[in-house]
This record gives C-alpha cells, structure tokens and sequence, in this order.
C-alpha cells in the first residue's frame, strides 16, 4: 500500500526520535495514535460529560479497525497475486481456483479472493460503523442526536449560520466525504448504491483478478484485485484497485476525524464548555 507522501513524512516525524521502549512497540499501535488518541484524552475528554466521552472514545476504536484491516488487506492481495502470477507462468487455470470468463468479455478467467473479500467487507463495515460514531460524538457537543453523517451534515448545516464550531467541523468533512461517497457511505445519484450496501443486502464483495491476453498475446492479471466498475449499481471510482480503495477509506476517515478533533481541541482551549 502506497501511502500519501505527507502520511508517510508524519511518520517519519513521530519516530525519528524513537527509543527502545518505542522500537519494540513498533507495529503494535497506531502511528498515528496521537493525531486522534491524544488529543481527545489530553484536550477533549476533560471537557466532556461521560455520555458523550463514550461516543468519541468508540470512534477511536473503530478507527484502529480500519488501520488493522487496510494492512491485512495489502498483505492479502500480495499473496493472491503472486499466486494468480505463478499459475499464469503455468499456464494453468485450474477450475477449482478460477472461473471462465463469458464469450463476449474481454478477459478469459477470474479468480475470486475469498479471504481479501472477507476484509474488504470488514473494511467497508467498520468504515461506516466509525462515522456513525463520530455522528453521534459531534452531535452530541450541539445535543443533536446524529446517528449517521448524513443526518450530522444535516444538523450542523442548520447551525452553521449562528455558531462557529458546527461551521468549521462542517467544512472539515464536506472536504473529505465526498471521497467516501459510494463506498461506506450512500452515493447521492439515484439508481446508485454504496459498496457497503450492495454487500449487506444483495451479493459477495464484486472484486475479482482478471486474467487477460495482452499486446503480445501472452496471459497476464490486474495489478490487485479490482472493484468491479460494470456492475450496474456501482458509480465510477477513480481507482479500482482494492487496496487502494481500502488506504483511501481509511485515509479519508483519518482526515474527517483527525481534523474535526484538532478543531474542537483549538476551541475548547480557548473556550471551555460548560459539562453537560
């Protein structure tokens, strides 16, 4: 998984200074713990009542999940790819493994990653499940009782106008949901469904390998899995491959979150609220 160069300069930040103690604990948490672990133990939490901690402590939870689930899913489509390559130097598609392309279709098999499905509906699931957490955390600062983003989005438009906060949280995820639209959450075209809902409700996860010819006649495969861009319900993504739709979910989810955190932080330092 290639990740966003100012991802990958934050991490080198943070452990640049690294002891020990940080070096063995290397791999076992988060690198970006503190950019949303941090600043709502330190800066929010105080601040809070319990009721409403709870909330933006399950966010932090989730959250963890995607991170989790977005490396098993790059380690996956690794090895399923190797395999598809090593059958291919083969020349040999057995039907166990694969299944024939129709006539008409400009591939001849396909090979279905059960276990890289399973995840990427782990990850679709938990992507959702982690915004409606923070749904309901943010509303629950206005005594909104926001269960999903959309109805969030909702509430905090309708505040915008007469306070600061919901403004500029508001403007934080209209800058990164869009992102999101199709995937965990619902597109906003008609006829459209999200991935996360097409799986919950009407198939298996539409991923697949292609195997094809290419210029030169020789068999070869996708660089990854791909979403399924015919499918008649999916809108169009920019990139198909699974991993890297996973690293944008969970890229994406990072940016709403951390940012909305960073935000609430800034103004109850120079703000406090009065506990609910």
């Amino acid at each position: 998984m290639e990740l966003p160069k100012e991802i990958l300069a934050a991490i080198d930040e943070i452990t640049k200074n690294a002891d020990d103690i940080d070096k063995a604990a290397d791999g076992l948490f988060p690198f970006n713990q503190y950019a949303i672990d941090g600043i709502f133990e330190e800066k929010i939490k105080p601040n809070l009542s319990d009721s409403q901690a709870k909330y933006f402590y399950s966010t932090t939870i989730k959250f963890k999940h995607l991170w989790q689930i977005t490396k098993k899913i790059e380690k996956l489509d690794e090895q399923y790819l190797n395999f598809v390559n090593f059958c291919i130097e083969k020349n040999e598609f057995r039907p166990q493994h694969y299944t024939k392309a129709t006539t008409n279709s400009s591939y001849f098999y396909f090979l279905y990653p059960f276990y890289e499905a399973i995840e990427f509906e782990n990850m679709l699931f938990h992507g959702k499940a982690c915004l409606d957490c923070f749904s309901l955390a943010i509303g629950s600062l206005f005594k909104q009782n926001t269960q999903k983003l959309d109805s969030l989005l909702n509430a905090l438009t309708s505040l915008a106008n007469n306070n600061h906060m919901a403004s500029k949280i508001l403007n934080c995820i209209k800058t990164e949901e869009t992102s999101l639209r199709g995937l965990t959450l619902d597109p906003k075209k008609e006829g459209e469904k999200s991935v996360r809902d097409l799986i919950s409700h009407w198939q298996k996860a539409p991923i697949q390998f292609q195997i094809y010819k290419n210029k030169n006649g020789e068999f070869s495969t996708t660089s990854g899995a791909i979403l399924d861009m015919d499918h008649p319900n999916i809108s169009l993504k920019s990139n198909y491959l699974v991993k890297n739709i996973a690293s944008n979910i969970w890229y994406y989810t990072l940016n709403i979150i951390s940012n909305s955190f960073g935000y609430i932080a800034e103004q109850y330092k120079n703000n406090p609220p009065t506990r609910i």
